[in-house]
């Protein structure tokens, strides 16, 4: 019953590690990127707010490696859960982007929504990335 709206559009740019699309987007990248990124944070991030950062993408990478996907329930946007997953690019040889689905948390328990979206968001991944 309760109607959340988050403003983002493709291309719309929101925290690699708090959001389940930025930390699917870390997991999913090879160790070079990932260095990249976290030399990134390490030089626009205060030493709490990297520290941070670095321990959710090591737990989200972990996750991802376990499971397939990463989730935030809550870190992003108190009232939002995501979950997301990366998606492979033929053309170009690596995971190049990401797909998420949230929804309210409210309605949701984490596992319950990854049980149901995640499988259609891997199916949907493998479609975008392959070009079929």
């Amino acid at each position: 019953p309760a109607r959340l709206s988050v403003n983002l559009q493709v291309g719309s740019a929101v925290p690699i590690a708090r959001t389940a699309i930025g930390r699917a987007f870390y997991a999913a990248s090879s160790q070079a990127r990932q260095a990249i990124i976290i030399n990134n944070l390490q030089e626009n991030l205060s030493v709490e707010e990297f520290n941070h950062a670095q321990d959710a993408l090591a737990s989200s990478a972990e996750h991802y490696e376990k499971y397939g996907y990463t989730v935030s329930d809550g870190e992003f946007s108190t009232d939002i859960l995501a979950v997301a997953v990366g998606v492979y690019d033929v053309a170009t040889g690596q995971y190049a982007y990401s797909l998420n689905a949230s929804v309210p948390s409210a309605n949701w328990e984490s596992a319950d929504y990854a049980a149901m979206i995640v499988p259609k968001l891997q199916a949907l991944a493998e479609q975008i990335g392959g070009g079929i």
